[in-house]
């Protein structure tokens, strides 16, 4: 007896039917955050260093294998091979550098991520904290990125020597001795309205003469010269 076209149709479509089901998976789901970005010093010294720190939170409900921290490097910053994870990679020439982190497994939870960047130029320019993932969905996309502004001020590295003169660094009761303070600056950039500042051995000692010096105004307070 023959069997019903409509029957055997019918047997075809749930056949389908349940190898659809199978082969289909749930995606999985988290509310990913960058929920911190900070920077210390602020302002940053042109030529000096800056910590950067970033807190990625994974909200929950579950666990997260692939998410990614991109983070878009300030053009007033220079990130250098060593100043940041293993985990991160580092591309984009000088004044366009991005830093992309593959996050370890990310479970409900903080996780900190830190790295060094030195100032290259004065101002202020915006950098931005991205975090995603591939396959899981984010309810809430509008708290995966967060912005600073780190800002970068003129530089000095000021360092100062004092010499006396004398190869033994003593003289005799009642002689003369002239000590010599030689101010430098290292850049990267021109400063003024520098102090320096010396201490003179006790009065009982030495009777202090005089305090003189090219361009500086120099004057004694006690046992202090101030130029």
């Amino acid at each position: 007896m023959r069997k019903p076209l409509f029957s055997a149709l019918t047997r075809l479509a749930w056949l389908c039917l349940a190898a659809f089901l199978v082969v289909a998976s749930p995606v999985s789901a988290a509310d990913l955050q960058v929920s911190q970005y900070s920077f210390a010093p602020d302002p940053v010294p042109n030529g000096g260093t800056a910590n950067f720190s970033i807190r990625a939170t994974n909200l929950g409900p579950e666990t997260i294998s692939d998410a990614v921290l991109t983070i878009s490097i300030s053009n007033r910053f220079q990130v250098s091979t060593g100043n940041f994870p293993s985990f991160c990679v580092l591309s984009g020439a000088v004044g366009s550098q991005t830093l992309t982190c593959t996050l370890p497994s990310l479970p409900p939870g903080d996780f900190n991520l830190n790295f060094v960047a030195t100032a290259i130029a004065i101002g202020s320019v915006n950098s931005t904290a991205t975090i995603s993932s591939v396959s899981a969905a984010d309810p809430n996309s509008a708290n995966n990125s967060l912005t600073v502004v780190p800002g970068v001020v003129s530089g000095a590295d000021l360092s100062t020597t004092k010499s006396d003169g004398t190869l033994t660094h003593t003289v005799s009761a009642g002689s003369t001795i002239r000590y010599l303070l030689t101010a430098s600056n290292a850049g990267p950039n021109a400063t003024d309205a520098v102090t320096l500042t010396d201490a003179l051995p006790p009065m009982t000692d030495f009777t202090f003469v005089s305090a003189v010096g090219t361009n500086w105004n120099c004057g004694r307070s006690g046992l202090t010269v101030t130029c």
